[in-house]
């Protein structure tokens, strides 16, 4: 098993992920908040919605992905997360995914239920591998176009 660790994203991260493509499958990924966050002087940079993103690195020191953690006003946790590139198709993510949702019972003392995440229906290889990992959907009135998923903690 593959052991990642997590660090609270920063500029010199930003800058690698800036040149990130996912093509027709994530066609909108970017770290803009991310941007203006570090703009703006945060001594810890956020990004969309005020999540908190992490820079994900394999036992190389290789830059693997990014995890984002959002939480409701309930409590309630949902992921944001995307593998390198030119890590896609490798059978990589599940490992990823599962390290991502350790991390968030860990590092945030997480004891909610339930774990959820929003994805592009059109991003067929991740709706496969949440659904391959216990994730179902979810109804919304949300509007996004996106799917709303969520997996038990066990």
């Amino acid at each position: 098993m593959t052991v990642y660790t997590f660090v609270p994203i920063n500029q010199d991260h930003l800058n690698v992920m800036d040149g990130w493509s996912f093509g027709e499958y994530f066609p909108d990924f970017d770290v803009v908040a991310y941007h203006a966050s570090a703009r703006s002087g945060a001594a810890r940079l956020t990004g969309p919605a005020g999540c908190d993103g992490f820079a994900v690195f394999d036992v190389n020191g290789g830059l693997t992905g990014l995890f984002e953690y959002y939480f409701s006003d309930d409590g309630t946790a949902s992921i944001g997360l995307a593998l390198a590139p030119e890590l896609t198709n490798h059978g990589l993510g599940g490992a990823f995914l599962e390290a991502g949702i350790e991390f968030l019972i860990d590092a945030y003392d997480y004891s909610g239920t339930h774990v959820h995440l929003e994805v592009d229906p059109r991003n067929e290889p991740a709706v496969t591998l949440y659904m391959r990992a216990g994730f179902e959907e979810v109804p919304t009135d949300a509007g996004t176009g996106d799917l709303r998923m969520r997996r038990p903690i066990t």
